[in-house]
């Protein structure tokens, strides 16, 4: 995996490309040559549409949501998983956390068994299992979720408050934002960031897999280097 040229041709797998990051990932891979495909999973058509990219509508809570994945099995797939809520969003914490946990996991699943060389997936700074809030707790959890299906090449990505135009404001960030640049020191892993930066890092990652699990923190995030193309 480590070791593909980057004139192969690859599969992307996406999931939640109608959010913020998601937007900006499905631009980046349709701008990308070195993707002859773009297969979108989503409840809503993306708004960006070119020739290689192939959206299917899905109903998440059915279990052959992310059936039917044809591909030449020489071809690499990367899966990139942008899914996410909040819970007002959402209306309830159970609605949340069938999004967050149940469905990025199917879809985890989904690239395991069709041997995914790679998986990103959005997660939030602050994520862990014993977190004291129920959004920080359930990323966490999925986060061990994912780990423990031992993929090939899993990353991770923690940012901190998103930076973007979103088709639905969300009242805690716009609040936060004003603030961001006065998050230092300790308090640094919560500035905001931009919201494509996280879809580039993820597309960096895909290039170039590390073996096991990688966990970007927003600062590595923002360090990351892009390929030479």
């Amino acid at each position: 995996m480590a070791g593909l040229t980057l004139g192969t041709p690859r599969l992307a797998l996406v999931v939640g490309g109608t959010g913020l990051v998601g937007s900006h990932l499905l631009s980046l891979l349709a701008e990308d040559p070195r993707y002859e495909r773009i297969l979108h999973f989503g409840r809503h058509r993306p708004k960006i549409t070119c020739d290689k990219l192939e959206a299917r509508l899905v109903d998440f809570d059915r279990p052959d949501a992310f059936t039917d994945i044809s591909s030449d099995s020489s071809v690499p797939i990367h899966g990139f998983c942008c899914l996410g809520t909040t819970i007002r969003k959402a209306g309830s914490k159970e609605t949340f956390r069938r999004v967050d946990f149940d469905y990025v996991l199917q879809f985890a699943n989904a690239c395991k068994e069709q041997q995914a060389n790679s998986l990103a997936v959005v997660s939030a700074a602050g994520a862990h299992p014993r977190a004291p809030f129920f959004y920080s707790r359930v990323k966490g959890e999925i986060e061990q979720a994912l780990i423990e299906l031992k993929l090939p090449s899993l990353t991770i990505l923690r940012p901190s408050l998103l930076l973007g135009e979103r088709d639905e404001p969300r009242f805690f960030e716009d609040l936060a934002k004003p603030l961001s640049h006065l998050m230092i020191g300790p308090l640094a892993r919560w500035q905001g960031i931009q919201a494509f930066d996280v879809a580039r890092a993820m597309l960096i990652a895909a290039e170039s897999p590390q073996p096991g699990t990688s966990i970007l923190t927003s600062a590595q995030i923002r360090n990351l280097t892009p390929l030479t193309t």
